[in-house]
């Protein structure tokens, strides 16, 4: 399998994805309650975007398995990309989130706040994905190239989440679940989110992995994986919301990580897509990711100023249409080191 291979329809996964965030942000479901398919979409997004990371570190570390020294430094290389901009961008919304705590009635219990959100989930604007994805590849790193502990901090990551979906769906049911929820899972339940999400990451670590020790011209067996997963979680759907039994949202839990992997799957069979404009999609993706925050707090302020109530659905249209321009005229310019750097 060829390392570098991008020519598919992942990186314009990427780009629709990066649309489903700034949808997430702008509180798009709220407009349409009765829509079956929009909330689907938002729950796939950030799911999708973990599974890339994974997948594509993935591969680079399937060729260090008996180097210790490579595989370890492939991780800090990534670790390294990723801390600059979440760094920046992270400085950038802590800073609004302080100005903004400064008008409150009580600020320095907002400045606190806001400490404490950066330490355990983000410091504003959407990072806690990257933050997440920092705090598994420090870990990896100490584990390096040993296959029993990866698998033992999957495994660990998995019943992570699938107590967050226990508690998440019927907190209220039992004594303990309702302990759980507010003892663990304080204010929501993605405040350690390198515990409940990070599982998704290493989904795509593994399935390069597995999906590399098969031929590509063979994926059928890839397919029925992903599909029992998935009619594991019709079948238990309807059931979980009224129960706590563990197979049943054990059942939900895995289908909650398979359908993106089978997204993903898809696109990644797909082919056709040119080189330059999957690396197009693939930076303006990113560009999007970093900086649709600020277009979401910004616009409705814009909006009110003009005398026009600020509604999600005018807020998303606006949000990515500035988004989107940013990002296009951003990605075209070449030869500027700091920029590229922090996106």
């Amino acid at each position: 399998m060829e390392i570098n291979n991008r020519a598919n329809f992942v990186d314009f996964g990427r780009f629709f994805f990066a649309f489903c965030i700034v949808a997430i942000h702008s509180g798009l479901s709220r407009d349409f309650p009765n829509s079956d398919l929009l909330p689907y979409l938002l729950a796939i997004a950030v799911p999708f975007f973990f599974i890339c990371s994974g997948y594509f570190l993935s591969l680079k570390l399937i060729k260090f398995q008996d180097d210790l020294a490579g595989y370890r430094d492939t991780i800090k290389k990534y670790f390294m990309r990723l801390a600059i901009p979440y760094c920046v961008w992270g400085s950038w919304y802590f800073s609004i989130s302080i100005f903004k705590a400064l008008g409150a009635k009580e600020p320095s219990e907002e400045i606190v706040f806001c400490l404490k959100a950066w330490f355990f989930s983000s410091p504003g604007g959407g990072l806690w994905y990257v933050q997440t994805i920092l705090a598994l590849l420090v870990i990896m790193w100490f584990i390096g190239n040993r296959k029993r502990y990866l698998g033992i901090l999957t495994l660990i990551l998995l019943a992570s989440f699938w107590l967050c979906v226990l508690a998440a769906r019927s907190a209220d049911s039992s004594a303990a679940l309702t302990y759980l929820k507010e003892c663990v899972f304080t204010e929501d339940y993605m405040r350690f989110n390198f515990a409940t999400r990070g599982i998704f990451f290493m989904a795509g670590v593994y399935w390069a992995q597995w999906r590399g020790a098969r031929s590509e011209s063979k994926p059928r067996g890839v397919a029925a994986l992903v599909c029992a997963g998935v009619l594991s979680g019709i079948v238990a759907a309807p059931c979980v919301a009224d129960s706590v039994r563990p197979s049943l949202v054990a059942a939900w839990t895995c289908s909650l990580i398979l359908v993106p992997v089978l997204v993903f799957e898809g696109l990644l069979q797909i082919k056709g897509l040119s080189a330059n404009v999957g690396l197009r999609m693939r930076k303006m993706s990113s560009i999007i990711y970093f900086t649709h925050m600020t277009f979401v707090m910004l616009v409705p302020a814009a909006l009110r100023l003009a005398g026009v109530t600020p509604s999600p659905t005018l807020i998303f249209a606006t949000a990515s249409g500035a988004a989107f321009l940013l990002a296009l005229v951003l990605s075209e310019i070449k030869n500027i080191r700091w920029l590229s750097k922090i996106f």
